[in-house]
């Protein structure tokens, strides 16, 4: 699975480097990826959130959405900033219903200019041993709300 993501993430990259290439405004997308969790009754999935170009207001925003069926299992989200000041150190949870997404959490990544992170943990509820599918939905918003550049790696696979 880690290659798969790999490659959409790089799918999204190219394109805006296409569309930039050929004088075209790019449009900054969310990061959009499907995943699994392994069988092991404790994975997770760490993933690192990275807003580029980042200004004071910039927020890291993220929700799930369990693609694995109503199977009675749910999938977790927690989303923490990696800020410099104590003020802005958060960690923010949400779940997903059953077959369901989650709503979305934000956190403030940055309190100066530049590339601010944000760590993003995918788990499923405790007790469950099946593989477990899910869509992380991730991205970085400016000060006025609009999408801005950012990047999503997987960090920890399981």
């Amino acid at each position: 699975m880690r290659s798969r993501s790999k490659i959409r993430l790089m799918s999204v990259v190219a394109t805006c480097v296409s569309l930039w290439l050929l004088g075209t405004t790019p449009v900054v997308l969310a990061a959009v990826v499907s995943q699994s969790l392994g069988t092991s009754i404790n994975a997770v999935d760490v993933w690192f959130l990275t807003c580029t170009n980042a200004t004071i207001g910039t927020t890291a925003r993220a929700s799930v959405t369990d693609t694995g069926g109503v199977d009675g299992t749910r999938i977790y989200l927690h989303l923490a900033n990696t800020g410099t000041s104590s003020a802005l150190h958060r960690t923010l949870k949400t779940t997903a219903p059953d077959g369901g997404t989650s709503s979305t959490v934000i956190v403030e990544t940055v309190e100066t200019g530049g590339s601010r992170a944000a760590h993003v943990s995918v788990s499923r509820h405790i007790g469950s041993s099946t593989s477990e599918a899910y869509t992380l939905n991730a991205r970085c918003t400016n000060s006025s709300g609009a999408t801005a550049p950012h990047t999503l790696t997987l960090i920890r696979n399981q």
